[in-house]
């Protein structure tokens, strides 16, 4: 009987690390994500204005080798209950995940009869802000709710009680398959074993004592040949996406194969998070190593006790399922670059295999020697979801500050087309769709348009003439601020271009010390005699932008005259009233880990609509 702590005492714990991992689950949300489409979410717009009937044949299109016909019910469902906010899906990602984890606490004590500190490694693995890119981005579902059902069949096999719960169980296994059918090529990949699983079960009950075992165990045979001609189906019907990349490999199928066996160890290596990816291949190694040990664990289980190989191959149907999608992972894109398999959107997709390899240990594993073996395991999940925190917050301003850009512009009263023109790549969307796109949500009334009067004037001739120039030019920064050394960067304009706005790129890089809160900022013109002109100068407070890291610097249009060169000088300072520059570096793209806080780049901007005028006096770098 465990000492240092009491049942109550380890429940309470448990529970609010759970608690915790939600509320920083739903903040990432809250602060991330964007009523606004993004990448893959563009061709459901149709559907989502109207243009497109929601039917049964847009629910079974494929793209991008997934059939998500449950999520995308799900998506539209939750758009019109929300009058068709963008950041619904998002908010369910985490309500599935949370409850999914919470389910998974509840089998593990009853599988086992009592709670232990190390169960919170369960919550840990499925809300870690190293979900970021699935937990932001309401496309996603899929993702969210193929794993939440995954971890459902792994609580299930925990709880077996030999043949007498088979048929219960083997039921709620089904079910839970029918949901991964609806959840494109990660669920369905999941399929095959946990229908290997219904197909053993119904066997162990035809030949058991049980009553009407016939009829049970007959059910759950065919349950799984209905699971593995689901399946069959979903493959043979299954076309790429016009467009998608496979790199094949050009040197025969033995490459192929060993790019689809490194991309499946680094997708299992990555089912705890980062930290997989930071310490590959040790850490496909010690995966492999933990996952033969484990089933080698079961193996012996299996042979010395007949009462328990239900919930054994169970177990060992669940390694193999996670396995199994990871292999297709592997197959499908390792051999688009040697890392590929590692990025974090990968990371929910393997992460129940850390919840049934903790399921295999807590039931058949040896005691631990010391008693605070558990305690450990606890705190050592709690840290590394803790150090997850800075890396889910990088990340996911990277998406929302593409996002944030387009809003910048949709609240200036650009037109779509222009709009279209400078952050289709941004958007991951063609120019052409994406100016569809945005043309419909402005129709619409939803999204960056919400509260952007429908009948916004069209651009008068300036705009026109100034659209008939090349797009927009993104240069990226590097610079630092040191006290009473204001940042420097040079603007490449060409002779004859009017500008009128800066868009100022701002992001904390290692979360270790706060956002500027105003910055003061000049435009200077440099001759050919030497001579010094301020073209534009003035104040921008950052809180009170749309976003934090975007700052936006509107000014009187000038024109670049020929022989000049042009510099946006920039100070950071404490607050607006505060003009002492912070003492930490700023805007440093290059960085080395550790020695720099924020970075940044600038965008000029060619076409913009004036919609601010001109800054007559403000904070005068000097």
């Amino acid at each position: 009987m465990e000492r240092y702590a009491t049942e109550n005492t380890r429940r309470i714990f448990v529970v609010g690390v759970w608690f915790l991992a939600t509320a920083a689950a739903l903040a990432l949300v809250c602060n991330y994500s964007s009523n606004s489409p993004y990448a893959d979410e563009w061709p459901w717009l149709d559907v989502v204005v109207g243009d497109r009937a929601f039917d049964a044949a847009w629910l079974m299109e494929p793209e991008n080798h997934h059939r998500v016909p449950l999520a995308k019910l799900l998506y539209i469902g939750f758009g019109r209950i929300t009058n068709y906010d963008f950041r619904a899906g998002a908010v369910a990602n985490v309500v599935i995940l949370s409850v999914a984890s919470l389910e998974l606490l509840w089998t593990v004590r009853r599988a086992r009869g009592v709670t232990r500190l190390s169960d919170a490694i369960l919550p840990v693995t499925l809300l870690h802000l190293g979900h970021w890119y699935n937990l932001i981005w309401g496309h996603q579902l899929f993702f969210a709710i193929a794993v939440a059902a995954m971890c459902a069949v792994i609580g299930i096999m925990l709880n077996i009680q030999g043949p007498k719960t088979a048929f219960r169980n083997g039921l709620l296994v089904a079910l839970a398959g029918a949901v991964l059918i609806g959840c494109g090529g990660p669920g369905v990949c999941f399929l095959p074993a946990i229908a290997l699983w219904l197909a053993y079960a119904g066997l162990a009950l035809m030949r058991s004592d049980q009553p009407r075992r016939y009829l049970t165990g007959g059910t759950l045979v065919a349950l799984a040949g209905s699971g593995l001609l689901a399946v069959f189906f979903y493959f043979s019907g299954n076309r790429p996406t016009e467009g998608l990349p496979d790199a094949p490999i050009a040197d025969g199928t033995a490459l192929r194969l060993f790019a689809t066996a490194r991309g499946t160890l680094q997708v299992l290596s990555i089912s705890a998070g980062r930290l997989g990816r930071d310490l590959w291949p040790v850490s496909g190694a010690i995966v492999a190593l933990v996952g033969f040990i484990a089933l080698g664990r079961l193996a012996i289980v299996w042979r010395r006790r007949p009462d328990e190989r239900l919930r054994v191959v169970g177990l060992a149907c669940s390694i193999a399922a996670v396995a199994t999608v990871a292999s297709g992972v592997g197959w499908s894109r390792g051999t688009l670059d040697p890392t590929y398999c590692l990025t974090a959107r990968y990371t929910t997709l393997s992460c129940p295999l850390v919840v049934a390899l903790y399921g295999v240990f807590l039931l058949y594993g040896r005691p631990p020697r010391w008693r605070f073996a558990d305690a450990t395991m606890a705190v050592v999940s709690v840290v590394i979801g803790v150090a997850y925190v800075s890396s889910g917050l990088h990340q996911s301003q990277e998406i929302r500050a593409r996002v944030a850009r387009m809003e910048l512009l949709v609240a200036d009263g650009i037109s779509p087309a222009a709009i279209a023109t400078r952050t289709s790549w941004d958007m991951q969307d063609e120019e052409s769709s994406l100016a569809r796109h945005l043309t419909q949500m402005q129709a619409a009334g939803i999204g960056p348009y919400r509260d952007v009067p429908k009948d916004l004037s069209e651009v008068d001739a300036t705009v026109a003439r100034l659209s008939r120039q090349d797009p927009a030019v993104a240069r990226r920064a590097s610079a630092v601020i040191t006290p009473g050394e204001p940042w420097t960067q040079f603007l490449g304009l060409a002779p004859g271009q009017q500008v009128f706005r800066v868009d100022l790129r701002v992001r904390n890089k290692l979360h270790r010390a706060p956002l500027p809160a105003a910055l003061a900022w000049k435009i200077v013109e440099h001759s050919a005699a030497d001579n010094i002109v301020v073209r534009a100068a003035g104040d921008c407070s950052l809180a009170d932008m749309p976003d934090p890291m975007f700052a936006p610097l509107r000014f009187a249009p000038f024109v670049a005259e020929a022989n000049c060169r042009y510099e946006l000088v920039v100070a950071a300072f404490a607050s607006p009233d505060d003009k002492t520059p912070l003492k930490l570096p700023v805007f440093e793209v290059t960085a080395e880990p550790g020695k720099n806080e924020l970075d940044g780049f600038v965008y000029t901007l060619r076409d913009e609509a004036v919609t601010v005028a001109a800054t007559e006096s403000g904070g005068d770098v000097r």
